[in-house]
């Protein structure tokens, strides 16, 4: 089948100005999501408290459902991002909020242990087409030197660089404890 020139799209051309309110559009649009894909990845832990008091489950099942969703979510991150490659970021970044939406409202009444586990780990895995496929929508529009990476970079990364450039001996982590809520992790030393 040929295509004629009607069959093709006609293509707009844009001023520099036009097209960078575009690019800060489409970044502020892929943070706002994301900020959604987070929290839906995080609705669980902020509900386990009232989970094991109402359904009386342990700790080991609580926590055996945390980890299904994490290794789903890691295994999605290893699918997502040549997904999209192949299907866009943003097409892609929908279907993955909408999906997510859905297995989040599914989790929200189940009350078995396996069921739970089955909707958070279909979560966990479509929740990771927010990080890769919104990478790919910002790096479509924004060039490699823009520097927007540091704004879109995670927390963890940004101390990571905080400390980094702050400290005299930039090599030498520790693992800390000393957060007085018992959660650990590293500091700069």
């Amino acid at each position: 089948m040929a295509l004629t020139n009607n069959d093709v799209p006609e293509v707009r051309t844009v001023s520099e100005s036009t097209f960078g309110r575009y690019k800060w559009r489409m970044l502020l649009a892929a943070m706002f999501c994301y900020l959604f894909f987070y929290t839906g990845r995080q609705a669980f832990g902020f509900a386990i408290p009232g989970i094991q008091e109402q359904f009386g489950w342990t700790k080991t099942t609580v926590g055996t459902i945390s980890g299904i969703a994490l290794w789903s979510y890691a295994i999605g991150q290893m699918v997502n991002g040549n997904l999209a490659d192949k299907f866009g970021g943003r097409r892609l970044m929908s279907i993955g909020s909408v999906l997510s939406t859905v297995f989040n409202w599914v989790a929200s009444f189940t009350v078995l242990p396996p069921l739970m586990a089955t909707a958070l780990g279909a979560n966990g895995f479509v929740q990771a087409m927010g990080w890769s496929a919104g990478g790919r929508v910002i790096s479509n529009w924004w060039d490699h030197t823009s520097g927007v990476r540091a704004l879109v970079s995670t927390p963890w990364q940004q101390v990571w660089h905080r400390c980094w450039s702050s400290s005299p001996r930039r090599w030498w982590w520790t693992p800390s404890t000393s957060a007085g809520n018992g959660s650990s992790g590293f500091r700069c030393c």
